[in-house]
């Protein structure tokens, strides 16, 4: 994977492929993703995580992880280094 040059796009979506868009958020931990309209895959990796919980409930204490999301269904991830995460939507 090539990253962009710096300074980094943050807040910026940018298209990586026909259905992908990449997000750089600046925002501090816990970060929460809220899946569209069709079910998606996210992966988690990288980063320090210390916990990814679906609907209030802990599902993993560390990365790498993988989370299966229902539309609209959200996942929380806390760190103190942020991960990285890619979504594959079915």
């Amino acid at each position: 994977m090539d990253f962009p040059p710096q300074p980094w796009p943050v807040g910026q979506a940018e298209q990586v492929e026909p259905l992908v868009r990449r997000v750089l958020a600046p925002n501090p931990s816990p970060f929460t993703y809220t899946a569209g309209s069709s079910r998606e895959t996210v992966y988690i990796f990288g980063g320090t995580v210390s916990n990814v919980s679906l609907g209030g409930t802990q599902i993993a204490a560390a990365s790498p992880t993988q989370v299966q999301l229902a539309p609209g269904e959200a996942v929380t991830v806390t760190y103190s280094v942020a991960p990285s995460m890619v979504k594959d939507i079915h």
